[in-house]
């Protein structure tokens, strides 16, 4: 009702899914650079998983969140129990952004190999139990940005600070966090 120029300074609030900032194709590395006029940029691989928002409250209970601001805890048990085990008590609480692919894990507990997206549909849905959904498709959340962590709002902190504080907020060892 105000404007955009009032959404400056909103912090993000666990529990409060905003929107996730989404990218625009472009056909090759020439136009992506001309489009960002001389810009600093960060280019990662693609994973072929699903976007997830993960908060996590002060207590360390986990809601996942799909692109769209729909719950999708539910779906992904198993995650939301790997965050709540691998971020560390003073990170909390936290709104982190992850995507979560189907991975084959090794027997001998060496690399994980990331499987197709539509192994990701075999996954149970609600009412399904945990052990179920990762028997059918275990996965593998990988964090790539932290909007808050230990209450504090850090989205103006730059990309490179907020992967740094993320990395130090997961416990040594995390299994199914990345």
């Amino acid at each position: 009702e105000e404007g955009p120029a009032s959404l400056a300074g909103r912090p993000v609030t666990p529990g409060v899914p905003p929107r996730p900032m989404l990218a625009t194709a472009v056909r090759g590395a020439a136009p992506a650079l001309a489009r960002l006029g001389g810009a600093s940029f960060l280019a990662e691989w693609k994973y072929d998983g699903v976007r997830c928002q993960a908060h996590v409250g002060a207590d360390g209970g986990v809601a996942l969140f799909s692109r769209g601001g729909e719950n999708a805890t539910p779906a992904f048990p198993d995650v939301a129990a790997a965050l709540a085990a691998a971020l560390l008590p003073e990170a909390l609480p936290a709104v982190l952004d992850a995507e979560v692919c189907a991975v084959e894990r090794a027997a001998d507990g060496g690399r994980e190999r990331l499987l197709a997206f539509q192994t990701l549909a075999a996954r149970p849905r609600a009412g399904q139990t945990a052990s179920a959904a990762a028997a059918a498709a275990p996965v593998t959340a990988y964090l790539f940005d932290a909007l808050v962590l230990g209450g504090e709002d850090i989205t103006a902190t730059p990309l490179r600070a907020r992967r740094a504080v993320l990395a130090a907020a997961l416990a040594p060892g995390a299994r199914g966090v990345t």
